[in-house]
């Protein structure tokens, strides 16, 4: 292998492996995210909807309690109707999925790259590994956002630059 071709076969290596922490980043903060608004809606809807909540004193004995009262009551009703057709659940299980997909890409590229560096070679060994990664990135590839977040993936790029550092990496000279 000439050197030119090794040095193109780890700056693939490398790029992927920083990548598959992005990816990783950013699906993580999408599921965050997701959840908290799934949450926030579940316990608007729980308290809107009780009726020993409703009950309680505090809401008929001032009229800033009335006023909160139909105003919670009214955002329950609201993310009640709205909730299913948002799909939260199935988004946070979409999430959860490129999350996890993510990582583990992410920890077989961080063995790959100290193999590299302990190596000090692409060898064939580490070729197989890295196309089972690809494959695997080209199977949650499918499950992607179709509309990437840029202001968020741009954060999960800064995090990962100050993460995985180019010169930390191995480099053929």
């Amino acid at each position: 292998m000439t050197n030119a071709s090794l040095y193109d076969c780890v700056k693939n290596v490398n790029d992927t492996y920083r990548t598959a922490l992005m990816n990783r980043k950013y699906y993580g903060y999408r599921l965050s995210l997701v959840k908290r608004w799934n949450t926030v809606m579940e316990i608007v809807i729980a308290i809107g909807t009780s009726s020993a909540i409703a009950a309680w004193a505090i809401w008929k004995s001032t009229s800033v309690g009335a006023n909160v009262w139909a105003i919670l009551a009214g955002l329950a009703a609201l993310f009640a109707v709205v909730k299913p057709f948002l799909n939260l659940s199935k988004r946070v299980e979409i999430y959860s999925e490129l999350f996890v997909g993510h990582g583990d890409v992410y920890y077989d590229l961080k063995t790959i790259t100290m193999e590299l560096a302990r190596v000090r070679d692409y060898t064939d060994k580490i070729h197989e590994a890295f196309e089972r990664a690809l494959e695997r990135i080209k199977q949650l590839a499918l499950k992607d956002d179709p509309k990437i977040d840029d202001k968020l993936r741009r954060k999960s790029f800064e995090e990962v630059k100050k993460e995985i550092q180019v010169e930390s990496l191995w480099w053929p000279t």
